[in-house]
């Protein structure tokens, strides 16, 4: 298969497309497109050649008879999906939600190594079957892949066991060299869970970009949003998981798309053409919120919203949404996150604490742990740097967000969830509270604050030196 890959040019922009590329010809150039920029933030586009191997070749030698195993690294790229144009996804939407399932949607694993090389007449000489030819041109890597790291252009020759074996590979000479990634597409079933309407002060897009010096980065506080979409997604699985006693690989967490102004959750079946799991969630999709926020007594989630797991894990453990296939997500992985935007998108009286009420499993340590984070942030850095601590939140006697007073500015906790501004219901009490308006303010959400300190501290030190 030959495809062309349009993506973003920025890191954590979720843009991805691909297109047919011009003709059959292997070095034909690149589509042409109306657009050279990104369309959800206007970074320049990177079109890439992507290939799908039929079949891969042999140097039709014996080969090695090893003594030993030899040690392999095998890493798992992330998996994107691409949506079908000929065929209709079927939807359902609630009043804050909207899922969608469709039987025959793209999803694809690309590599990140740009491969160098081109299409090659091989000629095989090996003493059983004497000289053997190429039918057709064979895609070689340059240089061709041996001890001697020989190139294809003008010609390589490899040889093995002696001269028994010898491998020649003459680059076409209508042909150049070109840069491919190798791909892997499937058509299987896609499920897909968006927030459909929002309420003020609620944060609910993880692609938000900040032009700095000239160049667009993911906003900081951006970051928490996108993990919250993440975790949901393998809350997700790990019910879709239990529920079906399958393993969780069997279900693919894709890559969070944008929609609108919004995110977007996407979970695939692993297995080519589908093998129904998604369809399941997305039929009971009711029942499986039920099960995950009103859990029976002893499942997973139960012991995931327990007292005790509360205290013991800060954002996700083993006891929780970590595992070993999930490893690069680590990172990003919160269970109170991910708890906090499913109940916000399935129960209309939830607010993720916005006017104040803390009373879910996923909240109620939230003012207490934030607030240590803060002083946390203080010792580490500001204490340095001679600032006075001059004042900090009483939470025993304190019904607003913690904060922490340093060199007469005010930083204070907030939500990842939430919007950092005049929508902010409980934000905006605490800085009437303290005689202070939004603006005068430094706030920093709580996931920085857990794994990111030190950017925390160069995100609010100017306005902290300035008083």
């Amino acid at each position: 298969m030959e495809r062309e890959l349009l993506k973003c040019s920025r890191p954590g922009c979720p843009f991805f497309k691909t297109v047919e590329p011009n003709s059959v010809n292997q070095d034909a150039e690149l589509n042409p497109v109306e657009e050279d920029t990104c369309e959800y933030c206007g970074s320049p586009i990177e079109r890439i050649k992507l290939r799908t191997p039929a079949a891969f070749i042999t140097d039709l030698t014996p080969g090695d008879n090893r003594q030993s195993d030899s040690d392999t690294s095998v890493k798992r790229r992330g998996v994107v999906s691409e949506s079908n144009t000929a065929e209709s996804p079927s939807s359902l939407q609630d009043k804050r939600y909207e899922i969608s399932i469709a039987k025959k949607d793209f999803t694809w694993r690309i590599s990140d190594n740009d491969i160098e090389g081109g299409y090659c007449d091989a000629t095989y000489i090996q003493p059983q079957w004497g000289t053997i030819y190429s039918r057709v041109p064979l895609w070689i890597a340059n240089p061709v892949p041996s001890n001697l790291s020989q190139s294809i252009e003008p010609r390589a020759e490899i040889k093995h066991n002696g001269n028994d074996y010898v491998s020649r590979f003459q680059k076409k000479r209508d042909v150049d060299l070109e840069n491919i990634r190798l791909a892997a597409q499937k058509i299987t079933n896609v499920f897909k869970l968006k927030p459909a309407s929002g309420i003020a002060g609620i944060a609910l897009n993880p692609f938000q970009f900040d032009e700095i010096n000239g160049r667009k980065v993911l906003r900081f506080d951006s970051q928490g949003v996108r993990a919250a979409y993440y975790s949901l997604a393998f809350i997700l699985q790990r019910a879709l998981a239990a529920n079906l006693d399958i393993d969780p690989v069997e279900i693919d967490v894709v890559e969070p798309q944008k929609s609108g102004n919004v995110g977007q959750i996407v979970l695939s079946d692993e297995l080519m053409h589908g093998s129904g799991f998604v369809v399941h969630l997305y039929k009971y999709f009711d029942d499986y919120v039920d099960q995950i926020l009103t859990p029976k007594k002893g499942s997973m989630f139960d012991n995931m919203l327990s007292e005790s797991h509360s205290k013991n894990c800060d954002s996700s453990c083993y006891e929780c949404l970590s595992n070993y296939n999930n490893m690069p997500y680590h990172g990003l992985l919160d269970w109170r996150l991910g708890m906090s935007l499913l109940r916000y998108l399935t129960d209309e009286n939830y607010d993720i604490g916005i006017t104040g009420n803390f009373d879910y499993p996923e909240l109620i340590t939230w003012r207490q742990s934030t607030f240590d984070l803060l002083k946390t942030l203080y010792k580490s850095f500001f204490r340095d740097d001679n600032f006075e601590l001059e004042e900090e939140a009483d939470l025993s006697s304190w019904d607003y967000l913690p904060y922490i007073k340093v060199n007469g500015t005010y930083i204070i906790g907030v939500h990842p969830l939430w919007n950092n501004d005049e929508t902010n219901e409980i934000l905006n009490d605490t800085c009437y509270e303290l005689g202070v308006s939004i603006e005068d303010v430094a706030t920093i959400d709580s996931f920085n604050l857990l794994r990111r300190l030190g950017n925390c501290y160069e995100v609010i030190i100017s306005k902290v030196r300035n008083g």
